[in-house]
């Protein structure tokens, strides 16, 4: 019956997620998630080079917090985080593509000038958070650096569970949308509630619903595809950081404890 129904379904989960893991113990075995050769060990240029950025990496490699953070280090930096914009708030329904695009170009684009605007204009900066292919050109083609967080497979395979887990646990909402409606008279304002990550999605580790399966889908296949597509725009800088302590040093140059990350 209806029990008999949800053990296999935990069943299929279980089964799932061991073939994954091995999967992933074999492609750490074999070296597909060691540093690609020709690495180069060049002092990094610090972030007050950078204006516009876009932080790349794996599902959990800490994009978002990572721009929250550089957001936080240089004056008039905007955090554009691109998973809010194309997620819309209530239900994981995602954006169309025009409106996605719409909406990109439009975090993105510099302040309109004023007649009280100081002359010069300020520079114009922002930081973005995501891998979405479809405004790549749009954001890497106006960004001065890619920032890449590469940590180890196993370090982000316990920062998607760990997250994972925290999240489902807690029904944390995200990305919620307030809406400010004014009239004449009043001023209303409407809160939809935002997205809530779940145990029934999360272990449906055969479907790309699943984030632990978006993880083992896309981990190995960003490791070739960004330094191939940061190749195809020559302007770029790319930083390619692989340990908490490299960003953090970057973030923060005077602590004088690690090793300078690598810039590539």
């Amino acid at each position: 019956g209806k029990a008999r129904m949800e053990w296999t379904w935990v069943g299929v989960a279980v089964a799932c997620g061991v073939a994954i893991v091995v999967y992933g113990v074999l492609r750490v075995a074999v070296g597909k998630s060691g540093s690609r050769s020709g690495e180069g060990t060049a002092p990094l240029r610090p972030l007050s080079d950078f204006d516009r950025i876009v932080v790349v990496g794996t599902t959990c490699s800490g994009k978002s917090t990572t721009a929250t953070r550089i957001g936080s280090k240089v004056a008039g930096m905007k955090v554009v985080e691109l998973d809010a914009i194309y997620w819309a708030p209530g239900n994981w329904q995602p954006a169309t593509p025009e409106d996605f695009e719409r909406n990109t170009r439009e975090a993105i684009a510099p302040p309109a000038a004023l007649p009280s605007t100081p002359q010069p204009l300020p520079p114009h900066r922002w930081v973005a958070a995501g891998n979405y292919r479809q405004v790549r050109g749009m954001l890497w083609g106006g960004a001065q650096l890619v920032l890449w967080l590469d940590p180890g497979f196993w370090t982000n395979f316990r920062r998607l569970l760990s997250r994972t887990a925290h999240r489902c646990w807690t029904k944390e909402p995200l990305w919620p949308a307030v809406t400010v409606t004014t009239t004449d008279s009043t001023t209303t304002t409407t809160t939809t509630p935002g997205n809530v990550e779940d145990w029934k999605t999360a272990l449906k580790l055969w479907s790309d619903e699943s984030l632990i399966h978006w993880f083992f889908k896309t981990y190995w296949r960003h490791k070739e595809q960004i330094p191939e597509s940061v190749a195809q725009y020559p302007h770029l800088h790319l930083i390619r950081i692989t340990d908490p302590r490299q960003l953090d040093l970057w973030l923060n140059p005077v602590q004088p404890t690690c090793s300078a990350p690598t810039a590539e």
